[in-house]
């Protein structure tokens, strides 16, 4: 089936990171691969073809898994044959477009990896628990193509089973015709043997004449013939089976026997020799399974060779028996002319190649009726269809697992913040780290300004801001005068946002404040402020003047 459809080769083209379009049947470009090369593929490869605005230049590149490049080449036109293996042709068909960018992208796959993932995705069931029907259903994302294999694969199956049907009775036709020419120049012979006799010894009708004399003999001849006729049968089934040519070969006589155990053997033995040609249409000879089989079957071939040769031991021992009761028989016969019983042997010769010449022309018939009714083992009651809603993904367990995650997603955030943190959130943080005391807490200011703490400002920025005021004059000798130094290890961590507002927050109290910007790379305070500067603290630290 996979080989029918061409399902190991599967045709996408690109058209964005996210989106992708896939083919079926109306691929714009096809990849060949020689079918030597297919059937012995053990892992599969990818096919890249980007082409431009212009068709003059094409890039083609091969590669297995995501790191092995395999081929990497430039083209200017359709047909290209990539060098790799025995050869794969690369050329457009009617879908294609000349002059539209294309980022095509070909799967290539063996027909049995292939065919293991397709059967992972098969569900076969029983249609209903009393029912004698069985449902095929496969996932798959293009709907005509899942009806193709479906419908294929019952295709195939029926197939097979016509061919193993036909091929067990084209073997039984060959052996039974083989043996017809056999058995009918015996018969000929025999009847010759009849039509002599009765001409050397002048005998017209001596079945009419030995029809009384022998009416209590005919008992032990009927015995006699049917013995003869299993022996005969018995040995060209023993014969068959003892030639080299015939050792994987049907045995086509499995009626007849005298002994049924035999007969049981022979068609068990049938049903692996057919198993055995089923597996070598597809497997090699390394083949485990088909080794395995081969073993089992000759196991089984010697197991049958022992069985027949006693059947056959048995069934020459009986005979021998009634051959001794007829003679024992024709003891009382002596005083019967001699041409009676030398005919008798010779008409009983003829009746047993008559008999196995009628069986074999039956078994004949049998087997042309059977090579003729080509009928299908299964029947479709329901051809492929494909349901209107998709079955994958489900939207509403989609749903629910995006509503699940929206849920954890911000407990896991929030507790994964606090837990990897490496900044102070609150001052409870620092009192674990050190015994320094704690001036104050400054939150952040969603005003545009720099400057947050005004005459009659309530922000929580400003009331931080005065708290921090009040907590300094405890905190400080003198009452609260002094010089009070603002840094941090890094820059953007609020240095001049903190000393312009506490500066701001001093000057309030009508307290003269000095506000010095000792950063000498980057100054920002006269910034914040609005204020030009020329001069600053780097040019009153290098002059001489005092005060300046």
């Amino acid at each position: 089936m996979v080989q029918r459809l061409d399902l190991n080769i599967s045709y996408t083209s690109k058209k964005n990171f996210f989106k992708k379009k896939e083919y079926y049947r109306n691929s714009p470009l096809t990849v060949e691969i020689p079918e030597s090369m297919v059937d012995t593929l053990s892992s599969g490869f990818v096919v890249k073809v980007q082409t431009g605005d212009s068709d003059d230049k094409i890039k083609v590149l091969l590669k297995k898994g995501f790191f092995t490049t395999l081929v990497e080449m430039e083209a200017t036109s359709f047909p290209i044959k990539v060098d790799y293996g025995e050869g794969i042709i690369i050329d457009k068909t009617q879908f294609y477009e000349p002059g539209k960018k294309l980022k095509f992208v070909a799967h290539v796959n063996g027909y049995d990896g292939e065919a293991e993932i397709l059967e992972k995705r098969l569900d076969i069931d029983l249609s209903d628990k009393k029912a004698n029907c069985i449902s095929l259903k496969i996932r798959e994302s293009n709907k005509q193509r899942g009806k193709d294999i479906l419908n294929t694969l019952i295709e195939c199956y029926n197939e097979d089973a016509v061919l193993n049907k036909n091929l067990k009775a084209q073997n039984m036709l060959s052996f039974i015709d083989e043996r017809l020419i056999t058995v009918k120049e015996e018969l000929h012979e025999a009847e010759r043997i009849v039509e002599r006799y009765k001409r050397e010894n002048d005998l017209s009708d001596i079945d009419a004449e030995a029809k009384i004399i022998l009416e209590a003999n005919s008992q032990y001849r009927k015995l006699l013939l049917e013995a003869e006729t299993q022996y005969s049968i018995i040995s060209m089934v023993d014969s068959f089976l003892n030639k080299p040519e015939n050792k994987y070969s049907l045995v086509p006589v499995t009626t007849g026997l005298p002994d049924r155990g035999a007969a049981e053997a022979i068609n068990e033995y049938n049903k692996l020799l057919l198993e055995r040609m089923r597996l070598l249409r597809t497997a090699k000879d390394s083949n485990l399974a088909l080794r395995t089989l081969t073993a089992q079957i000759d196991v089984m071939r010697e197991n049958i060779l022992n069985t027949v040769s006693k059947a056959k031991e048995s069934s020459d021992i009986a005979r021998t028996d009634l051959k001794k009761q007829e003679e024992d028989f024709r003891s009382r016969l002596r005083g019967f002319p001699e041409q009676e019983r030398e005919y008798m042997d010779i008409k009983r010769n003829q009746l047993i190649k008559n008999e196995l010449y009628t069986f074999l022309m039956k078994r004949r018939e049998e087997s042309a009726m059977t090579l003729a009714a080509t009928s299908p083992k299964c029947r479709i009651v329901n051809p492929a269809y494909s349901k209107n809603k998709p079955v994958a993904p489900q939207s509403l367990i989609l749903l629910l697992i995006a509503c699940g995650i929206g849920l954890v997603l911000p407990v896991v955030y929030l507790y994964g913040k606090t837990v990897f943190s490496v900044k102070f959130n609150n001052k409870n943080d620092l009192r674990r780290l050190t015994d320094l005391p704690i001036a104050g807490e400054i939150c952040h200011s969603s005003t545009s300004g720099y400057v947050v703490l005004r005459e009659n400002s309530v922000s929580p920025a400003a009331e931080m801001f005065r708290l921090l005021r009040s907590n300094l004059q405890f905190m400080l000798p003198g009452g609260g005068k002094g010089i009070l130094l603002v840094t941090s290890s890094e820059p953007g961590e609020g240095k001049s946002f903190v000393s312009l507002n506490l500066a701001y927050s001093i000057a309030l109290m009508r307290k003269r404040t000095v506000l010095i910007d000792l950063d000498l790379r980057n100054p920002k305070i006269a910034d914040y402020l609005g204020l030009s500067v020329t001069t600053g603290l780097t040019n009153y630290l290098v002059s001489n003047k005092e005060g300046g």
